[in-house]
């Protein structure tokens, strides 16, 4: 076949394939011809003469004319002699297939890889008979595909010459598997990933359906909420004891409403008052209440309550430093607000104090206590007066009845 049948057209700077006479038209299309002056002095090029820096080959015309080197390779390729009966076939010495691609009208070569040595992944695998039947019909052998034959077959002819040549086609082999290999990986993994990105974007969409839903609510439990603050506004009372979430300042949860825990608060206002929660063990408090500190009031009816101390979460002894005096404080303080205070020990743990009675009616002094204060009263502005005023005011603590304190444990 005559390779010099290349030439450009008298209106541009394409190169284009014509038939070997020059006259007829282009291998891409049936109305472009060659320039006058090409065909007139026979100026055609091969395909490697057809191209400068300001030109360029016509693609179709290049597919056209591998299409057509193929085939006149193949027709001239001669025919096995009675001695080469047991060569091997070109595609035995290539390790190649035949195949088809789509509905195209070309036969392909394939390394059993499924694609074909173009690049394309192919449709189908034919036998010898199937290719021969289509070769009859007009089929035509892809021509990319033979040129990677011919060289896979010439490779393989100097691999069987050559133990070094055998090698390197081995390892071409090898990195060609490698390659497809890791082209399946990665296909794989784009479709995980993909999977991937279609199930993270339904839970973010779930998600924001939950952050909505959850806002409705929550706009719905503050309305609500609003409107029992509305009906059952609280107001803060002095001696009131203020109970938190199962817990309560100076007392028990349980005894909070208590009218004696209230009367007492009164009376020790300015002191601090541990937080309780009903469940508070004294004398073994566990981890989470060694926190607590404060006094405690506990109600034991009658007017009756027992003052604690704690320090640590635990009730201190009277008797115990550095914190036993300040049983000793309570019962001051408790004095100074008029309660009556029991005599207590020096082992005692707990303060034990009486409410005062407000509507009580006053005492009846005796016969002698009359005769005294009339005297008192008959001082006033006299030196007796200022000796009186003089005189030394009570003890700190003082006690009551000489009254056994653990008699009041039943």
């Amino acid at each position: 076949m005559n390779e010099r049948i290349w030439a450009t057209t008298n209106t541009g700077f394409m190169w284009h394939a014509f038939t070997e006479d020059g006259e007829g038209p282009a291998l891409c299309h049936s109305r472009i011809y060659a320039r006058t002056f090409a065909r007139m002095n026979d100026d055609f090029r091969t395909r490697e003469g057809a191209e400068s820096p300001l030109t360029a080959r016509c693609e179709r015309c290049v597919a056209k004319f591998e299409a057509l080197l193929a085939e006149a390779t193949v027709k001239h390729t001669p025919a096995p002699t009675e001695n080469a009966v047991d060569a091997p076939t070109f595609t035995e010495q290539a390790r190649v297939r035949y195949a088809v691609i789509g509905k195209g009208k070309r036969v392909h070569y394939s390394p059993s890889n499924d694609d074909g040595l173009c690049g394309r992944a192919i449709t189908a695998y034919l036998d010898v008979e199937d290719a021969v039947a289509l070769f009859d019909k007009g089929y035509e052998l892809c021509a990319p595909c033979h040129r990677a034959a011919e060289k896979r077959a010439e490779a393989r002819h100097l691999a069987d010459a050559s133990p070094l040549a055998a090698a390197a086609v081995e390892v071409a082999e090898t990195v060609e598997q490698a390659d497809r290999e890791r082209e399946a990986a990665l296909d794989r993994l784009v479709a995980e990933v993909a999977q991937l990105h279609t199930e993270a974007d339904a839970l973010l969409a779930d998600t924001r359906e939950a952050a909505v839903e959850a806002d409705q609510l929550a706009d719905e439990i503050a309305a609500w909420g609003a409107e029992v603050d509305a009906i059952t506004e609280q107001h803060v009372v002095e001696g009131l004891v203020v109970a938190h979430a199962d817990t309560a300042e100076g007392c028990a949860p349980s005894d909070a409403t208590h009218p004696d825990v209230a009367a007492a608060r009164e009376a020790l206002v300015g002191l601090a008052a541990a937080t309780l929660t009903d469940h508070h063990d004294y004398s073994e408090p566990s981890d989470d209440e060694r926190t607590v500190r404060g006094y405690v009031i506990d109600p034991r009816g009658h007017g009756l309550v027992a003052l604690y101390w704690l320090e640590e979460g635990k009730n201190v002894r009277r008797d115990e430093l550095p914190h036993g005096p300040a049983l000793d404080c309570l019962a001051w303080t408790m004095e100074r607000s008029g309660w009556e205070v029991e005599r207590m020990l020096r082992s005692s743990q707990c303060v034990f104090a009486h409410r005062p009675v407000e509507d009580a009616a006053p005492a009846e002094l005796p016969a002698g206590d009359e005769q005294a204060v009339a005297e008192d009263v008959e001082a006033v502005g006299t030196w007796r007066d200022g000796w009186l005023k003089a005189a030394p005011e009570p003890t700190l603590f003082s006690l009551g009845e000489d009254v056994e304190q653990g008699a009041l444990f039943v």
